[in-house]
């Protein structure tokens, strides 16, 4: 979610005047979501199809990681601030262990946005449509722009989405973790900064500086509102994933829920995982059912049952 933060660890005495804030990083993941290798040095350093090293995508570097070029290849798209190797807990980074199971069966590729991790800042204006364009440059330059699917979490959800309206084709199957809603910043200010301490709203809105900042984060609502009217997702079949406890108040954890069920309108061919107990980082609380599924997709594509 762009989160009222899971990096947190939240404790309540008494109501909400009883909270206490034990970690303002861990909080930061419940609320919401660099010098440049030319792609043939990175490509020298590469086993054969792998590879991992900076793609030039016109004129700054996301760095990107692939495993092997088999079919389906699985696009990990994190959450926000999240770089692919993030920590998203102690000893647990971004992707992992999923990342590495998923390998074993398929080819994957994970990268870092524009301004995180080991890419480069972004160059030009921070909309969604760029974030998609530069991900599609580093997919074409690795011969890999058709035939993906995407394991999107929180506003990754935002990315996949616009990438299948912009990209019709290419996208074969989206698993969504726990993903990120086009009406939720509104929402998230009106019932959940009423019962945050001031400092973790202005942290909550800080987070979103390295991706564009929070102006530019309600752009991006505005472009998958867009990307929703072409319909893209019908046919795509589409898995959605989320959790129940995400420490924001039973009103916005049931408004959370009514989203995530929603998304089964997207597609035709839906299947919806409600996790009960688990947080908005599903892939951290309930590991194997999200490879479970991830491997159930990659069946389906390939003509499976």
């Amino acid at each position: 979610m762009i989160s009222v933060a899971e990096r947190a660890s939240i404790t309540q005495d008494e109501g909400y005047g009883g909270v206490r804030v034990r970690s303002i990083k861990r909080l930061l993941a419940i609320v919401t979501a660099l010098c440049l290798m030319p792609l043939s040095a990175a490509m020298a350093s590469a086993g054969g199809d792998s590879f991992s090293g900076k793609v030039d995508v016109g004129g700054y570097g996301i760095y990107c990681e692939l495993s092997a070029k088999d079919g389906p290849i699985v696009v990990f798209e994190t959450g926000l601030t999240d770089a692919h190797d993030s920590e998203l807990a102690p000893g647990v980074k971004a992707n992992e262990p999923i990342g590495d199971e998923i390998a074993k069966v398929t080819g994957t590729f994970m990268y870092d946005r524009a301004g995180l991790g080991q890419s480069d800042a972004r160059t030009i204006a921070p909309t969604l449509d760029a974030k998609v364009t530069e991900l599609h440059n580093a997919l074409e330059r690795l011969e890999i722009s058709s035939g993906i699917i995407f394991i999107a979490h929180s506003v990754g959800g935002y990315t996949a989405r616009v990438y299948a309206a912009k990209y019709p084709g290419d996208v074969l199957g989206i698993v969504m973790l726990d993903c990120s809603s086009e009406q939720q910043l509104p929402i998230i200010e009106e019932l959940v900064k009423p019962i945050m301490p001031a400092e973790v709203w202005d942290a909550y809105l800080q987070q979103f500086d390295c991706e564009g900042g929070y102006d530019a984060a309600k752009g991006w609502a505005a472009e998958v509102v867009a990307a929703s009217t072409k319909d893209a997702l019908r046919h795509v079949p589409l898995t959605v994933i989320y959790g129940t406890n995400h420490g924001m108040g039973d009103e916005m954890e049931a408004t959370w829920a009514e989203w995530q069920e929603g998304y089964a309108g997207l597609s035709d061919d839906c299947k919806v995982i409600r996790l009960e107990g688990a947080g908005h980082y599903v892939q951290v609380d309930q590991p194997q059912v999200v490879i479970d599924e991830i491997k159930a997709m990659i069946n389906k594509v390939r003509g499976g049952d």
